[in-house]
């Protein structure tokens, strides 16, 4: 079974589907595009195979237009890191595997609240069972005259070479 994202709006919402899929042997999988892009699988194989190095650090930086943030603020309850970094912890981790997180460090702020509780910064900081560091964050930041806006910043960088990918998201017609 192929599940859109995100899995649950709770942990324990995730762990349930986990639990009624076991017992029956049922497999599935969330739907994050970039897996199964042919461009993500090569790159996959160049960081598992040591092309790069044995171990590559992670850095990726997303970046949106506070009128995006606050369209997907309005779409439901999940808080900003959860919503935003999802694509990106979920990809990260997929071309680190078979290294999973052993700790996590996060840290926001607030620049433009605007009344709201929510902040517009996020970072965190996992480091990987193998050593490897992956550094997350971007926030809800770009000027308010950039509506729609996108645009996330992946770098792994390694002794033996790097991988630097850029993806911009402007849906037509929105940018004046």
């Amino acid at each position: 079974m192929l599940l859109e994202k995100p899995i649950a709006l709770e942990l324990f919402e995730a762990d349930e589907l986990i639990e009624i899929a076991r017992p029956r042997n049922l497999k599935f999988t969330i739907g994050y595009s970039q897996r199964f892009q042919h461009q993500a699988r090569l790159r996959q194989e160049k960081i598992t195979d040591g092309t790069l190095a044995s171990r590559c650090p992670v850095m990726v930086s997303r970046h949106l237009s506070r009128s995006l943030g606050q369209k997907i603020a309005s779409r439901g309850r999940c808080r900003r890191r959860p919503m935003e970094s999802t694509h990106d912890l979920d990809f990260v981790f997929w071309l680190l595997e078979p290294a999973r997180p052993s700790r996590l460090f996060a840290g926001r702020l607030r620049l433009h609240a605007g009344g709201q509780r929510l902040y517009d910064i996020m970072w965190s900081t996992v480091t990987m069972d193998n050593g490897v560091l992956v550094s997350i964050g971007g926030g809800w930041n770009l000027p308010q005259s950039y509506p729609n806006y996108c645009a996330t910043t992946i770098e792994i960088t390694g002794t033996e070479g790097s991988l630097s990918l850029t993806i911009r998201s402007v849906p037509t017609g929105s940018i004046r």
